[in-house]
């Protein structure tokens, strides 16, 4: 039988492991809002606009026309990845300290947030040109 303290232990590893992944998992959430919602948007004044686009603007076009078409595949592949998340983030609390946890958490922020950064940009830089072209 379980101590308290063990008890305690564990579910103290739980309830981090499981903050840490839910924060992880806001970046994809924020994802799939814009694939499905704002993204569209975008594509309906590009294509107005008549000029062709960026390779890198044309390419999250498509991958947000992939994901708001399949975005139960989307949403299968976020669960998966977010399990391994937990499963990883469980084992490094258990098995090492915090200061482990903050660079793992750290590292997967850092990439989602660069892939949101190079997103924006692929969006933006189009209209950001258009406009100073017409000014």
């Amino acid at each position: 039988m379980e101590s308290s303290t063990e008890q305690s232990d564990k579910s103290r590893i739980r309830w981090r492991a499981g903050a840490t992944v839910a924060i992880h998992g806001l970046i994809p959430i924020a994802w799939i809002i814009g694939a499905a919602f704002v993204i569209p948007r975008f594509r309906t004044m590009f294509g107005e606009m008549g000029s062709e686009l960026p390779p890198m603007t044309a390419s999250l076009l498509k991958i947000s026309s992939i994901v708001s078409n399949h975005w139960v595949i989307y949403l299968f592949i976020m669960a998966v990845v977010l399990a391994a998340d937990a499963a990883i983030c469980t084992l490094i609390l258990s098995r090492s300290s915090r200061t482990v946890l903050r660079i793992w958490s750290a590292l997967v922020l850092v990439t989602q947030g660069g892939l949101t950064f190079l997103a924006f940009l692929a969006v933006y830089k189009p209209l950001i040109d258009t406009i100073t072209a017409i000014e």
